[in-house]
């Protein structure tokens, strides 16, 4: 239930938005691995994920470059996911995040704080207050193991459209 409110609410309305855009799957790699800090060498298994997104460099049959449009990328959200969870997971060859590192300050602090820091460093604000709200909720309802809260909350605001759109 919380992958369903974080992944799902928004999807529908955020299309229809004017001056809102859906990262091409190029821009959402980069700008997921420089919010978390990320040490990589763009490797194998990034170029896979952007290969799997249907983005893979250099590699469009036409001069015309990788299409701009949103409706172009909307297909393909189940490679996003997955690259969401391996990144937050620390499970991609040669890429590691610190995510204690970064999370330090807030981790002897109660979940709803540790969801606040992480939306604020990954959407720039905290979630507003339903979605908040629900995702606390799923979190208490699903007994998760504390030590994997940060990952699969890091995991879960990656594949937000909250995220996803720009």
């Amino acid at each position: 239930s919380m992958l369903r409110k974080l992944l799902m609410d928004g999807l529908v309305a955020a299309p229809g938005a004017t001056r809102l855009k859906f990262k091409r799957p190029g821009r959402l790699v980069v700008s997921a691995l420089r919010m978390l800090g990320a040490q990589t060498d763009g490797g194998a298994e990034v170029q896979d994920y952007l290969l799997r997104m249907g983005q893979h460099y250099f590699t469009w049959p036409t001069p015309d470059g990788y299409p701009d449009r949103s409706d172009a990328w909307l297909g393909n959200l189940m490679p996003r996911w997955l690259f969401a969870y391996a990144l937050a997971h620390n499970n991609l060859n040669n890429t590691r995040i610190d995510l204690e590192g970064l999370l330090k300050p807030s981790q002897t602090q109660p979940a709803h704080n540790l969801l606040d820091t992480l939306s604020t460093l990954l959407l720039g604000a905290p979630l507003e207050e339903p979605r908040r709200h629900a995702v606390l909720e799923a979190l208490q309802t699903t007994g998760m193991d504390s030590s994997a809260t940060p990952s699969v909350l890091t995991a879960a605001l990656l594949a937000a459209p909250d995220f996803q759109w720009y």
